[in-house]
C-alpha cells in the first residue's frame, strides 16, 4: 500500500506535467509545473481531492514558471474584535434615527398618513435589504463550499450620506478561495442580491402610498431641522414604475404619491450602486480587485471618489470621505491559484454590473431637464 505522500504525488502527477520536484524541510511537497490550457479546471479538482486530506494546494508564480505547493490546512482564526458589534449597533441607530425622519416627513406632507405604520415599514423594508444581501452571500458561501467573507455593516448618517441609514457591507475574507472566478461568483452575489430586492419593493410601492397634501416643486421645510426636497428617479426606478403602471414619473407635478415602500426601494438602489462600483472595502472594489488587479482597483476607487465629488449634490460627499478613507488600506485579495485569470465572461459580466449601478443613481437634475 503506498504511503500517504506517494498518494498525493500520483494525484499532481496525474492532473499536471510536473517538470520538477522538492521536498521543503517542514515537510511540504512543492512541484515546479507546466502551465497548459486545462490547469486552471485541474487545480479545481486537486483541491477538493485533497480537502478530505486536511492538505490545501497553492499554486504561485506565472504561466512561464508555476510552482504547485501541497500544505497542511491552517485552522483559521477567529477575530475577537467588537467592531462589527459596534457597527452593528450604529447602523441599526440609523435605520431607526432614519425611520423617525421619514414619520416626520410623512406627517407634513401627508397628514392623512398612520405615522407609527410608516416608519415601521420604512424600517422593515431597510432592514429587510440589509438581511437579505447577507443571507444571499452566505448561501453562495455554502453552495461553493467555502467559508463567507466577514461582513462588516457601516452605518450612515441620515441627511449626510445621502439618504442612506447605512451604506452597506464592507468585506474581509477569512479564507482564500481557489481561484479569481470563484472569488468574483462570491463576491458579486451580496450586489446583486440588493438589487433584486430594491426593484421588488419598487414594483410594491403602491401597497402602501399617500397622496402629498402639498406642492413639491421645491425644498419642504418639514420642521427646523429637516428638510424634503424632490429627488428624480433613478433609471431603473422609473423604469420599474413605468412597467407597473405606476405613476407619477415626474417628481416636479403638483401632486406627488408618497411611499415608505418607494423610500426604500431608493435605499436599496443607492446601496447597490455603492456595492457595485469599484471602491476600497466594498464588494464592488473586491469584484475590481479580481478584474483589474490590486492597482487597477485602486484606481478605481480614486475615480470613483472624484465622480462622487462632482455630483450636482453635496449629499455623495460623504460617501466619497469614507471611501477616501478606507482606500488607504489597498485590497489584497487572497487565493490558492494565483497564476489563472478571471474568465472573459465575468470580465464582460461586470461591466454590465457597472452599467446597472449607475442607472440606480437619481437622474441629475441638468440631464433630466435636457429638452429632447
Amino acid at each position: 500500500m503506498s504511503s500517504p505522500s506517494q498518494d498525493v504525488d500520483d494525484l499532481v502527477r496525474k492532473s499536471f506535467t510536473v517538470t520538477d520536484k522538492f521536498l521543503l524541510p517542514d515537510g511540504e511537497e512543492e512541484y515546479e509545473i507546466a502551465y497548459g490550457p486545462g490547469t486552471k479546471d485541474s487545480f479545481e479538482k486537486l483541491c477538493s481531492e485533497l480537502d478530505p486530506r486536511g492538505l490545501v494546494p497553492w499554486l504561485r508564480g506565472t504561466k512561464d514558471e508555476c510552482v504547485l505547493t501541497i500544505r497542511k490546512k491552517a485552522e483559521p482564526v477567529r477575530s475577537k474584535s467588537r467592531i462589527p458589534l459596534i457597527l452593528l449597533f450604529l447602523t441599526v441607530a440609523a435605520v431607526v434615527a432614519a425611520s423617525l425622519l421619514e414619520w416626520s416627513e410623512f406627517s407634513s406632507l401627508a397628514p392623512s398618513s398612520a405615522g407609527v405604520q410608516v416608519a415601521a415599514e420604512y424600517g422593515a423594508c431597510v432592514a429587510a435589504i440589509l438581511a437579505i444581501r447577507e443571507a444571499g452571500h452566505r448561501y453562495a458561501a455554502r453552495r461553493s463550499k467555502t467559508r463567507p467573507s466577514s461582513s462588516v455593516l457601516l452605518p450612515g448618517i441620515p441627511g449626510v450620506t445621502a439618504v442612506l441609514p447605512s451604506l452597506g457591507f464592507l468585506s474581509f475574507q477569512r479564507s482564500p478561495l481557489v481561484n479569481r472566478d470563484r472569488y468574483f461568483d462570491l463576491m458579486a452575489v451580496g450586489p446583486l442580491t440588493i438589487l433584486l430586492a430594491a426593484v421588488v419593493l419598487e414594483a410594491c410601492r403602491n401597497l402602501t402610498s399617500y397622496v402629498s397634501a402639498v406642492q413639491l416643486t421645491s425644498c419642504q421645510a418639514v420642521n427646523s431641522v429637516v428638510s424634503v426636497c424632490p429627488i428624480n428617479p433613478s433609471v431603473l426606478q422609473a423604469a420599474v414604475d413605468w412597467l407597473g403602471g405606476l405613476l407619477p414619473h415626474a417628481p416636479s407635478q403638483s401632486s406627488l404619491i408618497l411611499s415608505p415602500v418607494g423610500d426604500a426601494a431608493a435605499v436599496g438602489f443607492l446601496l447597490a450602486f455603492v456595492s457595485i462600483v469599484p471602491m476600497a472595502s466594498f464588494d464592488g472594489g473586491h469584484l475590481a480587485s479580481t478584474v483589474w488587479g490590486t492597482r487597477g482597483a485602486r484606481a478605481a476607487t480614486y475615480l470613483c471618489v472624484l465622480l462622487l465629488i462632482v455630483f450636482d449634490t453635496p449629499f455623495y460627499w460623504g460617501i466619497a470621505i469614507v471611501v477616501l478613507l478606507l482606500a488607504g488600506r489597498p485590497l489584497q485579495v487572497q487565493l490558492l491559484d494565483e497564476v489563472s485569470d478571471l474568465s472573459k465572461n465575468k470580465r464582460m459580466f461586470y461591466l454590465l454590473m457597472i452599467a446597472l449601478a449607475l442607472m440606480c443613481v437619481p437622474v441629475p437634475q441638468n440631464l433630466a431637464t435636457l429638452p429632447l
